[in-house]
């Protein structure tokens, strides 16, 4: 049940955040949010409900992306100012693919080894470690919480169905994001770039 639930929680929260900025008035904007969740269990086609569509076709989020889109939910309500500014979006962003881009391309069967494995020991526990104090020497707490936060729950096996630590740190959203912003960054620093050319 608490997969199904987090699973839910994730898909009110990425939809709330995927609103239309010009939904300006935070009341309204609740109100629109509220709606979208509940819609989100009703049975669709056959009975299967929209959220069991989305994760059968997409997954389950990880313990750093719900955590990630409450921080952006929270701040879009209004609720409170978002701890991660820019720079962090991009450092986040480029790490997240760093470590994706390997990860998946061996965990699909390139090459002879696979990380995902590893998920289900201990084996990346000291890399984590060694991620979440490099966090804390660049004093970006909210990384720091969140890591501290997958790891927690993966050692108690509470919150996702998966029993590997990859699961509650990576998932394909979380890439998918990265991406779009790396890219979008790319592109505004070409443009930069050629207006800057004489």
């Amino acid at each position: 049940m608490i997969p199904w639930t987090l699973s839910l929680s994730g898909y009110g929260l990425l939809l709330f955040c995927l609103l239309p900025r010009s939904l300006s008035s935070h009341r309204l904007l609740s109100v629109v949010g509220i709606v979208l969740i509940l819609l989100l269990p009703l049975p669709l086609m056959e009975g299967v409900a929209l959220i069991d569509l989305l994760r059968g076709g997409l997954g389950d989020f990880s313990i750093l992306t719900l955590g990630l889109l409450t921080m952006s939910a929270l701040e879009r309500a209004a609720l409170i100012k978002s701890p991660v500014n820019e720079a962090q979006w991009r450092m986040l962003s480029l790490l997240t693919l760093l470590v994706a881009i390997p990860f998946y391309t061996f965990s699909l069967g390139v090459g002879l080894t696979d990380p995902y494995r590893w998920g289900f020991s201990s084996a990346l526990v000291l890399p984590l470690g060694a991620l979440t104090l490099a966090m804390v020497y660049l004093r970006c707490w909210w990384a720091v919480a969140l890591f501290c936060l997958a790891l927690l729950l993966w050692i108690l096996e509470w919150g996702l169905e998966s029993r590997n630590l990859w699961d509650y740190l990576l998932d394909p959203m979380l890439v998918f994001y990265a991406a779009a912003q790396v890219l979008r960054d790319a592109v505004k620093s070409l443009g930069r770039k050629a207006a800057d050319t004489p």
